[in-house]
């Protein structure tokens, strides 16, 4: 699969999800701060993966559900609920554009 087409399928399948780590308040404790930490650097290493090729979409997207899964335990513990955003990118046509 050519890189580009690769890497479209990483933003249409992944960032909705990896896109998380927001918390509404900072972590209360320095151990929850720590946990933010642990899973923003978890994050970082999956999109790194996908991006040098050697992790695969499928492995990618159960990872980031676990992370997931983790964020929110972690959120539980500290009093707050992770915030998930949406990113939009418009892109023009071609033709509409100069």
């Amino acid at each position: 699969m050519p890189p580009g087409v690769r890497r479209g399928l990483l933003g249409a399948v992944l960032l909705p999800a990896m896109i998380l780590a927001v918390p509404a308040q900072p972590p209360r404790s320095a151990a929850g701060s720590a946990a933010v930490e642990a899973l923003r650097g978890r994050a970082r290493e999956i999109l790194d993966e996908v991006q040098a090729l050697t992790l695969s979409l499928t492995e990618a997207r159960i990872r980031v559900e676990r992370l997931l899964r983790d964020l929110e335990a972690v959120g539980e513990a500290e009093g707050w609920a992770p915030v998930r955003r949406q990113l939009e990118v418009t892109i023009a046509r071609p033709e509409t554009v100069g």
